[in-house]
């Protein structure tokens, strides 16, 4: 159950930052990473384990504050994702 909430709120995370046009190329950047990790973890087959969580938790983290102000929705689902990463040991 965990996983599959995981992976519905990662979907949900990516389709919200794509929606972001920022015009500031340190977000810009910013969110591209994020956008590509999500992909990744989106991406593997459940049997890989996933490694990637635990940078994508920190990445995560650290983009809230910068993104918080602006796209309070984007960093409402960042928060999930988060917790949910928390949740199940990650």
């Amino acid at each position: 159950m965990e996983k599959q909430e995981l992976h519905d709120r990662l979907e949900r995370l990516h389709a919200e930052l794509k929606q972001i046009d920022s015009v500031d190329p340190e977000e810009r950047e910013m969110l591209a990473h994020l956008l590509a990790d999500i992909r990744v973890l989106l991406d593997q087959p459940e049997t890989q384990g996933r490694p990637g969580y635990a940078q994508l938790g920190a990445r995560l983290r650290s983009s809230v504050g910068r993104l918080e102000a602006s796209y309070p929705r984007a960093t409402m689902l960042m928060g999930q994702v988060i917790d949910t990463l928390a949740g199940i040991g990650l």
